[in-house]
């Protein structure tokens, strides 16, 4: 039989037909998404996330979600799947690279034919059926819009910790390995942004952050509505995280990225313990979702471990199983924390030596009786004195009022006790954590627990919003909805408006780097000698001892090859603090010869001005202490002349 009749058997063969009829949907979606991998636009990568995410969301929710809930949240699980993924060849030496998004897709591919996607967009006209879906999903696009359109026109996110989370992206693009950080991955995604798009580091980290600041709305959205059943609920919490003050200001104000990262994953790994799942998928989902969280903030981690551990508490089920579903993620975690451990180690040795020795602390001098006993004593004296119902404000009122109601509701389903106990666990988890606060890496913990509270409070405030504007009006007239409907819309549309405004303005004033900084890097590239080092603007936390570029001096190290004075992420060590304290000698006089011939002696031989100083004054210049080899009327490039001996 020839090569064309065995093409026209088969092509006629029932089975086959049948069998194409039964995937061409998923075929479809591994075909856009393998086009996706192959176009370098910046867009290609997310919709790259979403449609291999589907597919693997069809895989443990085949038939318990719609298709609308699915796509929704569909970068959580392919997103998590790269996180793992690449996590995993680290350990076994296995170098990361492009190739491992690749992986991801074959997984895509395999899981259409084993679990067949099914898309029909006929259901949508079935209005009732959807409208929850609907709803959540255009929550999500106004979170997105009001985070993305101040941010379309601009280069690199605002503020100190991005440039750290771009280097150590950087350094897993070079190396292959992770060779500097415990919690990666945010920065497994911005490599593999970057790999497979013509998109820089520093966009890659501004944009990725803004997506999952939006996405967390969604996921919280879905977490509430699968484990309390309550779609009102679960649609005001979720109008909270879109327009509410946090988490938007963690990128304006605190530049809490991976937290932001984090977050998301955090609200669908408590949602998967609360699945009505077969036991084995659940397993490995329960499983693969913590250990992302663990692997993208370890902090966020705990929070998420509290809110397990409360519903382990309230659960009626058989408890057995219930170890099983955390069992693997915490023996990976560990096993990934002893391993990078040793980073770690000489973070913390590096930090120390730039402070001095009273302040200092021993763990034997944390575990003391006498500062235990001190900080039980304040929590239990916090409790006593009802600490935590005394704001007396609005958003104060909401909450005792919500958590009343919450332990009313509780006493006719114990579920309801989730948010109250949680709250409570994490209150005492804080005070306690106090005992930490010269030990950094076990007070990040309780630092993050700290600033975290909007993951539990909007839930809180939103509760009884939800019961007035569902519940109550549930037997009111068509004009009472038409009325709450109105309140609803105009208060997503205002938090958006507000956001977007708060955005623009911290990113006009904050963003330190320009079109003259990229020209300035390109040209330095391309024309100045690979083992120069440059000296950039700088200024330091005395009460930290950390030190912080001031200008866009600060994403030299990501847009090109070179060294300078003053890398963020190396901003606790030693070398940097000497650096920064030698720069501010020389910026009171740079007519110093000792000074100069010291920066000089570093290899400091040129020194960067940015376009915008966003955090204090530049270095003043001179034409008998530098050269000037650059400007293009924004950024400029000196050549550090040397005395003359």
């Amino acid at each position: 039989m020839g090569i064309f009749k065995r093409l026209k058997f088969i092509i006629n063969n029932e089975r086959f037909n049948n069998f194409v009829n039964k995937n061409w949907q998923g075929y479809c979606l591994t075909v856009i998404s393998f086009i996706c991998l192959r176009s370098n636009t910046e867009i290609s990568f997310y919709l790259f996330l979403y449609t291999s995410g589907f597919i693997f969301a069809n895989v443990f929710y085949n038939s318990k979600w719609n298709w609308l809930r699915k796509l929704t949240i569909a970068p959580l699980f392919s997103t998590a799947a790269i996180i793992v993924l690449c996590a995993l060849f680290d350990l076994l030496h296995i170098p990361i690279g492009v190739w491992c998004i690749y992986v991801i897709w074959i997984g895509s591919f395999i899981a259409i034919n084993i679990f067949p996607v099914k898309i029909r967009l006929e259901e949508l006209r079935v209005f009732r059926n959807y409208r929850f879906e609907l709803a959540i999903f255009a929550i999500f696009l106004i979170a997105l819009s009001a985070r993305v359109i101040p941010m379309v026109n601009e280069t690199a996110p605002i503020l100190h910790d991005p440039v750290a989370h771009a280097a150590w992206a950087k350094d897993i693009i070079e190396s292959g390995r992770v060779e500097s950080f415990y919690s990666p991955g945010l920065h497994f995604i911005i490599a593999m942004g970057s790999l497979t798009t013509n998109v820089g580091l520093a966009r890659n980290t501004l944009m990725i952050t803004q997506f999952f600041n939006a996405l967390i709305s969604a996921a919280g959205c879905i977490f509430i509505a699968e484990y309390f059943n309550r779609k009102g609920w679960a649609l005001v919490a979720s109008v909270f995280f879109a327009v509410g003050t946090q988490p938007a200001a963690f990128y304006t104000a605190a530049g809490k990225n991976s937290l932001i990262f984090a977050s998301a994953f955090l609200y669908l790994t408590w949602t998967v313990f609360s699945a009505d799942i077969k036991k084995i998928p659940k397993i490995i989902l329960c499983n693969l979702m913590l250990l992302t969280t663990i692997l993208s903030h370890y902090p966020a981690a705990f929070i998420c471990f509290l809110g397990i551990s409360v519903k382990f508490i309230l659960s009626k089920k058989n408890k057995n199983w219930f170890y099983k579903y955390i069992t693997v993620a915490f023996i990976l975690g560990l096993l990934w924390g002893s391993i990078k451990l040793p980073y770690q180690i000489e973070h913390m040795r590096t930090a120390e030596i730039t402070k001095v020795s009273s302040e200092k602390t021993s763990l034997d001098e944390i575990f003391s009786k006498k500062t235990v006993s001190t900080e039980v004593m304040m929590v239990v004296n916090s409790l006593s004195d009802n600490n935590l119902f005394t704001n007396f404000n609005y958003a104060g009122f909401l909450k005792q009022l919500s958590i009343v109601l919450l332990l009313l509701f509780g006493f006719r389903e114990r579920k309801y006790y989730f948010i109250p106990l949680l709250l409570l666990i994490n209150y005492i988890t804080i005070r306690l954590g106090i005992i930490f606060r010269d030990y950094n890496p076990l007070f990040i913990v309780t630092s993050t627990q700290q600033i975290s509270n909007f993951l539990i409070s909007h839930f809180i405030i939103s509760f009884p919003l939800s019961l007035l504007l569902f519940d109550i009006a549930e037997n009111k007239n068509k004009k009472h909805h038409i009325l709450n409907g109105v309140f609803v819309i105009f208060s997503i549309i205002n938090g958006a408006l507000r956001i977007t405004k708060s955005y623009t303005e911290h990113q006009t004033q904050l963003n330190v780097v320009e079109q003259g900084d990229l020209d300035a890097f390109k040209w330095m590239s391309e024309n100045i000698g690979k083992d120069n080092k440059f000296l950039i603007n700088a200024r330091a936390n005395e009460s930290k001892k950390v030190t912080f570029a001031t200008d866009s001096g600060l994403w030299v190290t990501i847009y090109t090859d070179f060294e300078t004075s003053a890398p963020f992420e190396d901003g606790f060590s030693e070398e940097v603090y000497e650096n920064t304290m030698l720069f501010l000698q020389f910026a009171e006089d740079t007519s110093n010869c000792d000074i100069r011939d010291s920066i000089i002696k570093k290899g400091f031989t040129y020194y960067f001005q940015g376009s915008h100083s966003a955090f204090a004054p530049p270095l003043p210049v001179n034409d008998e202490d530098f050269n000037l080899v650059y400007d293009n009327g924004s950024a400029s490039i000196y050549k550090i002349v040397p005395c003359c001996n």
